[in-house]
């Protein structure tokens, strides 16, 4: 099953891109994908962040990494929680998720666990990026179409303790009509 992943992800980077939406891998503090804000307030509590692959179409599988900010000296990294069988790696060196099946946006990928101790530094950014070990170019956030065409998507951070005067931009998954879906075939 990994080998499917890293298969599909290899393949996909020789194919070369087509068109489609890659939409972004989002980082939220909740399962409903609404809010951005993360907080390291209390010492001995657990800090979740979910990861959504947002405004997405017919996506099968992406690579990227959320490493540990240094901003982020009261947080400890304790595991990932995989929604999907077909996941290499995690989410701190690099991550590639076989969705299984063709899927539209908003998909929930993961929960990054941390242990927080309550010092972590207000306004600090925790961000999606490339995965480090990916040898091919392109070295970017990766998605896979259900055509195992590869695209580059974006990543949307969240921001632990935020204030004010840094807040983090909300991405909401676009609805859409039967009709529109379909539409993409006809040609």
């Amino acid at each position: 099953m990994y080998r499917l992943v890293i298969a599909a992800i290899t393949l996909a980077s020789i194919a070369g891109p087509a068109l489609g939406q890659p939409g972004t891998i989002a980082l939220y503090s909740g399962p409903g994908a609404l809010d951005c804000a993360v907080y390291d307030t209390q010492a001995g509590a657990l800090v979740q962040v979910e990861v959504f692959h947002m405004l997405t179409s017919f996506a099968m599988g992406s690579q990227w990494a959320v490493p540990m900010p240094g901003c982020a000296t009261g947080l400890t990294w304790i595991g990932d929680t995989n929604y999907f069988m077909a996941t290499v790696g995690h989410s701190q060196t690099g991550v590639g998720i076989g969705y299984a099946v063709c899927q539209s946006g908003p998909i929930h990928l993961m929960t990054i666990n941390y242990w927080g101790l309550g010092q972590t530094a207000m306004c600090c950014p925790l961000t999606v990026e490339p995965d480090p070990g990916r040898l091919n170019p392109p070295r970017e956030i990766l998605m896979v179409d259900c055509n195992i065409d590869l695209f580059v998507a974006t990543g949307t951070p969240a921001i632990i303790n935020p204030t004010p005067s840094c807040t983090c931009p909300t991405v909401r998954s676009e609805e859409t009509t039967w009709g529109r879906v379909k539409a993409l075939y006809l040609d």
